[in-house]
């Protein structure tokens, strides 16, 4: 059997947040979530992960500010931004993915799936 994949999820809305998370569960990753974007990157360091969820609702400027943190700190980690809009730039130069809201989980899942699959193995 496969180890499972471990994500980080971090929204700042709770419900949200819970579904995702959930979510992912169900479809046999291993999920931590954080309300706290800040704290979400402090725990990287104590348990690594394997991809990163961000979805800040606040603004699209911490989004990017937190993908950037993400990616100066732990550069070959991925990141997917689910986001109100997909064509960010900013936001596109700094994830690896961009998931469009409203959220399909199953999308989110696709991605996911794909960011994490051998480049061999990739579609």
């Amino acid at each position: 059997m496969f180890p499972l994949r471990r994500v980080l999820c971090i929204g700042d809305e709770p419900v949200g947040l819970n579904r995702r998370c959930q979510f992912l569960r169900e479809h046999r990753w291993s999920v931590k979530g954080s309300g706290n974007a800040y704290a979400g990157l402090q725990s990287i360091a104590h348990s690594p992960v394997d991809v990163v969820v961000l979805d800040l609702n606040s603004d699209e400027a911490e989004n990017a500010l937190i993908a950037g943190a993400l990616k100066r700190q732990h550069h070959p980690l991925p990141v997917v931004i689910v986001a109100a809009q997909e064509d960010v730039p900013v936001l596109s130069s700094l994830a690896d993915a961009v998931v469009p809201k409203p959220e399909d989980y199953s999308c989110l899942l696709t991605v996911l799936d794909g960011l994490l699959s051998p480049p061999h193995v990739r579609q």
